[in-house]
């Protein structure tokens, strides 16, 4: 299935990580993910993303 559209996120969803890293989903579900994509594909992490 191709999409024909692209439709951004509103503005109160960008940026979530980094403006919510206090809450729990991100600090109990989203870091982990992330650290372990750090470490096994450094390159693919934005440096903002990281500690």
């Amino acid at each position: 299935m191709l999409i024909d559209k692209f439709y951004p996120a509103e503005m109160e969803h960008q940026d979530y990580y980094k403006r919510h890293n206090w809450e729990p989903y991100i600090r109990r579900v989203s870091k982990p993910k992330v650290r372990k994509l750090q470490q096994s594909m450094p390159e693919m992490i934005k440096s903002e993303y990281l500690e």
